[in-house]
């Protein structure tokens, strides 16, 4: 019938619009401006990788650690040229001594001179200088 026909393009319609609607809302990962690994510090077995995504209000960091302390807190800090120090991210240290996580500043890409992980105690576990 007419009205089964209207009904059937009606939905195939609105299927289309919601593809179409879900595709445009996807975002792809943007790729990383920069991307550097940090030194170890003193005593320290740690392998850092940090990668700096330029944004309009600052820059996101993502960081994945391995060797890092297996017990305690562990925070990041970034240093910018301005003399902003900022911690960016704590969290409590892994069995594994793994870590993967994305956190954001304020500063702007070229204003970070230097992100640092450090222990609760203080201790340097890993520098990524720019």
């Amino acid at each position: 019938t007419l009205f089964r026909s209207a009904v059937v393009l009606a939905a195939a319609m609105l299927g289309a619009g919601t593809a179409i609607g879900l595709n445009l809302g996807r975002t792809t990962t943007p790729a990383a401006a920069a991307r550097i690994s940090a030194s170890p510090g003193m005593g320290s077995k740690a392998s850092v990788q940090v990668a700096f995504v330029t944004k309009t209000w600052g820059t996101e960091l993502q960081v994945e650690g391995a060797g890092l302390p297996t017990a305690g807190e562990m925070a990041l800090w970034v240093y910018d040229t301005g003399g902003r120090d900022t911690q960016v991210a704590t969290w409590t240290a892994t069995a594994s001594g793994k870590v993967r996580l994305t956190t954001a500043c304020a500063s702007q890409l070229g204003d970070i001179r230097k992100v640092e992980l450090i222990t609760a105690t203080g201790a340097v576990v890993a520098v990524a200088q720019r």
